[in-house]
C-alpha cells in the first residue's frame, strides 16, 4: 500500500456522524484522525482527539495549525462524506483502495503548484449555483503554501472563507475528480440576516476573491442568503490552465 497522508477528519459532535469512516477503505483507517467534541465509538485503528465543546471552524483551524507545526501535508474532509470514483467504463462506483491512492498521488506530485486540491466535483467552480452543496469535502492541504489562512476567522461557511483567503493571497485551488466526495447530511442553523452580513464582510476582506451581487441565492447546504456570490478563481491563475495541468498529472 502506497498510501501515507493522514486524514484527518473534523466531527461536528454526533457520536453517530462518522460516514465519512464507514466509507473509507478499512486498509486506510491507521491513517485517520478523528478531532471531536466527545469521545465516539470507532474502528479500532482509527484515532481521534478530543477537544472539548469548541465549534467546527476552531476543529479546523486546530486541525490546520497542528499540521503546519508538525510540517506535514494532510486530508481534511467532513464526517458526512460518502466517496465514489469511475471504474474502467466511467460508471461511479463505490471508492476502493485504489481510488484512494490514485488521488493521493496526484496530489503529492501536484503539491508544489497548488494550496488545496478537493476531491468535490463542484468545488472551485465558476459559477454561484455550484455552492449549493458546499465545497469542503476530501482536501489536499499543503501546509506552507496554506499557512497563512485561518479556519476560524468566521463562524459560518468558514471553509469558503478560507478558500477566499487563498486566492487573495493568489494561492492556486484546483479540484481532481478521479476520486469524488458527496455529503450525505446537510444543517440550517444560522439566520439568513447574518449570512448577509458575513457576505458583506467577504466582500470588504477579499476585494480580489468575491464578486458580490444584491440577489437572493442559495450556497453551502442550499442555505438561503440575500446575495449572489460569484468566488474569482482566476484572480490566482487562470482555472482552464490550471485543470488542464492537474488532469493531465
Amino acid at each position: 500500500m502506497t498510501f501515507k497522508t493522514k486524514i484527518i477528519i473534523p466531527s461536528r459532535g454526533g457520536l453517530s456522524r462518522q460516514k465519512t469512516v464507514e466509507s473509507i477503505p478499512v486498509e486506510l483507517h491507521k491513517h485517520i484522525l478523528v478531532v471531536s467534541s466527545e469521545v465516539a465509538l470507532l474502528p479500532p485503528e482509527v484515532s481521534q482527539l478530543v477537544v472539548g465543546n469548541i465549534s467546527i471552524s476552531k476543529k479546523r483551524q486546530l486541525i490546520h495549525q497542528m499540521q503546519i507545526d508538525f510540517g506535514e501535508d494532510y486530508f481534511m474532509v467532513d464526517d458526512d462524506v460518502v466517496f465514489w470514483a469511475y471504474d474502467e467504463k466511467r460508471k461511479l462506483q463505490k471508492a476502493t483502495l485504489s481510488s484512494f491512492e490514485r488521488f493521493e498521488s496526484i496530489c503529492v506530485e501536484n503539491r508544489e503548484k497548488y494550496g488545496l486540491i478537493s476531491s468535490h466535483p463542484r468545488a472551485f467552480s465558476h459559477v454561484p449555483e455550484a455552492f449549493s452543496n458546499g465545497v469542503s469535502k476530501l482536501v489536499y492541504h499543503n501546509v506552507e503554501k496554506t499557512r497563512n489562512a485561518s479556519y476560524d476567522k468566521g463562524e459560518q461557511f468558514e471553509d469558503i472563507e478560507f478558500y477566499l483567503q487563498l486566492i487573495e493571497q493568489k494561492v492556486i485551488c484546483v479540484k481532481h475528480n478521479s476520486l469524488i466526495s458527496v455529503n450525505d447530511f446537510s444543517e440550517h442553523d444560522d439566520s439568513y440576516e447574518s449570512r448577509g452580513e458575513l457576505i458583506l464582510r467577504w466582500s470588504r476582506e477579499y476585494p480580489n476573491a468575491i464578486t458580490v451581487k444584491e440577489e437572493p441565492s442559495e450556497i453551502a447546504g442550499r442555505k438561503k442568503v440575500p446575495y449572489t456570490i460569484k468566488i474569482n478563481w482566476s484572480y490566482a491563475k487562470k482555472p482552464k490552465t490550471v485543470m488542464i495541468e492537474l488532469e493531465n498529472a
